[in-house]
C-alpha cells in the first residue's frame, strides 16, 4: 500500500467521510514537519558527535525522512493530476464496502 494511501485509509479509521482532501492535506502538513523535526535532530545529532548514535543511524534516519517526504509529493501530484477520492472510493478500493 502506497504511503498516501495509509493515509486516506486512517483519516477512514478516523471517523472522516465524502471528500478528504483538506484533511488529507492537513495530515500532509503535519507529517512534513515532524520529518522535518527529524531532520533538524538528525543534523543536530550529526554535528554534535555526541556518540550517542552512529553516522549510519543519523543518516538512515535522514534518507527514510527523505524518502517519506517524496513519497507524500507523489501522492499530492497524482491526486492532483487524477483527481481526489472520496473516503468511499478509497474503501471501494480496498475492498472495505
Amino acid at each position: 500500500m502506497e504511503f498516501a494511501e495509509q493515509i486516506m485509509v486512517d483519516l477512514i479509521n478516523q471517523g472522516y467521510r465524502g471528500n478528504l482532501r483538506e484533511h488529507f492535506r492537513d495530515e500532509v502538513n503535519q507529517a512534513r514537519q515532524a520529518i522535518g523535526e527529524v531532520l533538524k535532530e538528525a543534523a543536530r545529532v550529526a554535528a554534535s558527535k555526541s556518540g550517542y548514535a552512529s553516522y549510519g543511524d543519523v543518516f538512515d534516519k535522514l534518507d527514510a525522512s527523505q524518502g517519506l517526504l517524496a513519497a507524500l509529493a507523489e501522492g499530492e501530484d497524482s491526486a492532483e493530476e487524477r483527481g481526489w477520492i472520496t473516503a468511499d472510493e478509497v474503501e471501494a478500493g480496498l475492498g472495505h464496502d
